[in-house]
């Protein structure tokens, strides 16, 4: 993209972005968080289902800089996640998500919108009965 630098900083032509505003979109783990508008305040459950989508988008850009490989674990997926995005703002767990591997490479995966790959957990560490469910196809679903 060609660009003009303007006293403003640097001006896109034919209405894209420059490399400048290309550098500063944000990454999955800094986007914002919904807030339940009527209270003002972070609704703990809209915010853990974005973190579960968050956690999916982390997971495809990991396959998609490893040729399709999903990750083993959480752990391979730092270097996409902010230092807090595993707590669960619902209940409080450190640890408040469980990745479920769905298989080893991601175009393997069939019917990628009827397979989990992450659940919400609960302080003890168990899937949280009515938590949520992250799918393949990165949907986020209440369990069943």
């Amino acid at each position: 993209m060609f660009g003009l630098i303007v006293a403003g900083g640097p001006l896109a032509l034919a209405g894209g972005p420059t490399t400048q505003e290309a550098s500063t979109q944000p990454s999955p783990a800094t986007q914002p968080v919904p807030r339940d508008p009527a209270e003002g305040a972070p609704n703990p459950v809209k915010q853990s289902a974005a973190k579960l989508r968050l956690l999916g988008q982390a997971v495809m850009m990991f396959a998609n800089d490893n040729k399709g490989k999903l990750p083993a674990d959480l752990s391979q997926l730092s270097a996409y996640l902010g230092a807090t995005m595993l707590e669960n703002p619902r209940t409080g767990a450190e640890h408040g998500y469980e990745y479920v591997k769905p298989g080893e490479k991601i175009q393997k995966i069939r019917s990628p919108q009827d397979v989990p790959m992450a659940y919400e957990l609960d302080k003890d560490g168990k899937r949280l009965e009515g938590g949520w469910v992250l799918y393949v196809d990165g949907h986020v679903a209440v369990a069943r």
